[in-house]
């Protein structure tokens, strides 16, 4: 029988869930690697990852990711989901979203409450046991930062 050969999917920010990584971990059911990177600071890993639900081989990273290896502030929010290495941006304090029916403005749920010295890691120096055939991020603007230090695994 020829063995079958896993999908490996990273996502990074995968605080209580995959995101848009969820749905092919469903499709794939049973042939997916997943690799999980967030940042635990002061949480355990079973408080975090408490929204994981999909079947798979899990491997849990806790680094913040980031374009090098350098001692950043990590903005801590109301709203942990919105916590992120950068400042909320002025221009999104006044956005307003609809949560179970009710309109809320961002800020209310969103301003950072504390500010923490984290330790970031570029994504070439994480130690994959194989290449990422998908990558998914939730990282509240970060995006860039994290591509300019994945130039050598992607």
């Amino acid at each position: 029988m020829e063995q079958q050969n896993n999908m490996h999917v990273v996502h990074i920010g995968g605080r209580r869930g995959l995101g848009p990584a969820s749905r092919l971990c469903k499709c794939m059911k049973g042939y997916v690697d997943i690799t999980i990177v967030e940042a635990f600071l002061e949480e355990n890993e079973e408080e975090i990852f408490s929204g994981v639900k999909e079947k798979g081989n899990y491997r849990f990273i806790n680094s913040c990711v980031w374009s090098k290896k350098e001692n950043r502030n990590f903005y801590v929010t109301q709203q942990i989901m919105a916590s992120s290495l950068f400042p909320m941006a002025k221009s999104s304090a006044n956005h307003v979203f609809e949560s179970k029916g009710t309109c809320k403005k961002w800020i209310d749920h969103c301003t950072t409450h504390k500010i923490l010295s984290v330790e970031t890691v570029a994504f070439d120096d994480i130690c994959f046991h194989s290449s990422p055939n998908f990558l998914s991020m939730d990282i509240q603007g970060a995006e860039f930062e994290v591509m300019k230090g994945a130039l050598q695994s992607l």
